[in-house]
């Protein structure tokens, strides 16, 4: 019943927001984040949770909750991200200033433009960033995502993604994944959600955490080079590109183990 208004008084004010300086931006999706740290009270019991697992004593209540805090601050310059997109396309030099990568990466990114690629990601950093930078750099991708709850806001990111190549909802996707994969076409995951009972149960810091065996199994019989890349924030704003090969063309064992759940 909220979606409708939500996004009614949220679409407006994300929009006015891109006719701010970037700085400005970034303050206030920081703000909005903070406001969600504090009044979303389960999903930051879940962050506390997750990082008692991870961390257990060797970090204090009050730098976890420092971590949760810039997670969700994180997540709302995503979205700023999405929002002005528009003016990102408009200004490659801009892409060129704001996200720097090691030549390793430029490489590896020119790698994919020529064998069928598959691109594991993760809702960290700024995925968003992330695959604006790979367009720019002449490397498309179909992502395979998670929908939001929200579907009017759901649509505006779905057009977004798909203006950069392709996008498809990961409910139901494994089929459409197979097809794509038969096309030779370069893909994105983003399998960091909770499959629930139709994953498989691994263990994770000690935890049964299920995971998306069946995307898994697919890529390693694909025959597809698959590379793991992140898009991380810096201190001054601007992003730093992460990426590294975990699977060789033609090949299906991985040279290094990355987990995403």
């Amino acid at each position: 019943l909220l979606e409708f208004p939500t996004a009614v008084l949220l679409v407006p004010i994300l929009w006015l927001t891109t006719l701010l300086p970037r700085r400005c931006r970034l303050a206030i999706a920081d703000a909005a984040g903070y406001v969600g740290w504090l009044l979303h009270r389960r999903r930051r019991l879940i962050v506390h949770r997750n990082l008692d697992i991870a961390f257990g004593d060797s970090k204090s209540t009050e730098e976890k909750s420092h971590i949760g805090l810039r997670a969700f601050q994180y997540s709302a310059r995503s979205v700023a991200t999405v929002v002005s997109e528009c003016k990102l396309a408009s200004s490659p030099e801009t892409i060129d200033a704001l996200v720097h990568s090691s030549p390793d990466v430029d490489r590896l990114i020119t790698g994919c433009t020529d064998q069928p690629t598959a691109v594991l990601g993760g809702h960290f950093g700024d995925w968003e960033m992330g695959h604006i930078f790979l367009q720019h750099r002449g490397l498309k991708l179909v992502v395979v995502a998670k929908k939001l709850r929200n579907r009017v806001l759901n649509a505006l990111l779905k057009r977004r993604r798909e203006s950069r190549g392709g996008f498809i909802p990961n409910a139901g996707a494994l089929g459409k994944l197979r097809a794509l994969l038969r096309e030779r076409r370069n893909v994105a995951l983003l399998p960091d959600q909770n499959a629930r009972s139709r994953g498989r149960f691994f263990n994770f810091f000690d935890v049964a955490a299920s995971t998306h065996f069946e995307w898994a199994r697919l890529l390693m019989r694909s025959g597809y080079r698959v590379v793991f890349m992140a898009c991380v924030w810096n201190r001054d704003g601007s992003y730093y590109f992460h990426a590294k090969e975990i699977l060789a063309l033609g090949t299906s064992a991985p040279t290094t183990k990355i987990c995403l759940l």
